[in-house]
């Protein structure tokens, strides 16, 4: 037993003073602002996404960029129209005027289709996707707009349109419609750049609706600027941003899946899951591009989605994807589990009525 009087006792008086830490307070304001992310797999120590807050708006809204892509196919459309079409016309009888209306609804929907279906690959700045998309959407709305022109004329010509007998009322309705017909051929361009039937669906839908949009507000515009070519400018150009507008909206309202960059070189961008099967890779050839990533495959992986269920399987026996932070060969999806791919990383997500499902890995 050792004695009492070699136990060495300490009072709290013996200790040095130290400062007592400030607490630290966080209330509910300051979570506000902050937008949280999916961590890093712990294996990706040399991993550092590059986060953009806020990011570029066109790259963040589908819709804007199709406003904008339209409203310069419109602009586009409007100058070469104003050299190759007389204000008067030079057609004699009502078949000629049905040819030259039939190219200049050609002239319209090749270039606006054009514009809305290079906007992608623009954005993303994929060469070969823009060219891809520009040159489909520029043949088949360059086809569907002549169909549209030339039915259209017959359409409006039936309903006395351009003569004094006309009402204005009735003057508006049978352009706003001949219009109609030529945005649905627009719209339906989109879709085949897609390779997509729900596309489609939404480009006829949306197409059709900016058409009539943009017909009706033609005359409308004609009657303020009384005509000539300030009016067919502002109405063509602003028909070019409705149609996009239109159907921007449309892919909006019925989207039922999506992917929204929330780390990498093309963050806050959204991609519309419209096919079952979505490739996702490194090629121009995939329907979501990562390019040049040298941490992506080609065809690195592709996205299933059947009756509200999605999974995702990876394609790539060198290159890895997370989902989670966990590395997976094949894994079934939910909303908001994030997926990473190289340098982006990307949050999965889905409408309300489709999150009720279960998903078995």
């Amino acid at each position: 037993m050792p004695d009492d009087d070699n136990l060495i006792v300490l009072d709290t008086e013996d200790l040095p003073e130290v400062d007592t830490p400030e607490k630290i307070i966080i209330e509910l304001d300051d979570l506000d602002d902050d937008e949280i992310f999916p961590g890093m797999p712990s294996d990706s120590a040399g991993f550092s996404p590059t986060v953009k807050a806020g990011g570029n708006p066109i790259i963040r809204s589908n819709i804007l960029q199709n406003i904008i892509a339209g409203a310069i196919g419109g602009l586009l459309a409007w100058l070469v129209t104003e050299m190759l079409f007389e204000d008067n016309g030079t057609a004699q009888s009502l078949e000629q005027i049905i040819i030259e209306m039939a190219l200049f609804g050609g002239v319209i929907g090749g270039l606006m289709g054009s514009a809305l279906g290079a906007a992608e690959g623009v954005i993303t700045r994929v060469a070969p996707v823009a060219l891809r998309g520009g040159a489909i959407t520029l043949g088949v709305g360059f086809l569907g707009g002549m169909v549209g022109g030339g039915i259209g004329q017959i359409l409006y010509s039936a309903m006395g349109g351009g003569t004094f007998a006309i009402s204005m009322g009735m003057q508006v309705l049978a352009r706003t419609l001949a219009w109609g017909l030529v945005g649905l051929f627009i719209g339906l361009g989109q879709g085949i750049s897609f390779r997509s039937s729900k596309k489609i669906i939404n480009g006829l839908i949306g197409g059709m609706i900016g058409g009539l949009v943009g017909g009706l507000l033609f005359d409308l515009i004609g009657s303020v600027t009384m005509g000539g070519g300030t009016s067919r400018f502002i109405a063509i150009t602003l028909m070019g941003a409705a149609v996009g507008a239109a159907i921007g909206m449309v892919d909006e309202i019925r989207k039922e899946a999506w992917l929204k960059v929330i780390a990498g070189p093309m963050a806050g961008k959204e991609y519309i899951l419209f096919n079952e099967v979505t490739r996702v890779g490194s090629s121009p050839k995939c329907d979501i591009v990562i390019y040049r990533d040298p941490e992506v495959a080609p065809f690195q992986a592709i996205i299933e989605g059947k009756q509200g269920r999605y999974r995702i399987v990876n394609n790539s026996v060198d290159y890895p994807v997370f989902v989670n932070d966990r590395p997976v060969s094949a894994s079934a999806l939910a909303n908001g589990q994030s997926i990473r791919m190289g340098s982006t990383v990307f949050l999965f997500q889905l409408k309300e009525s489709n999150r009720t499902f279960d998903f078995d890995t």
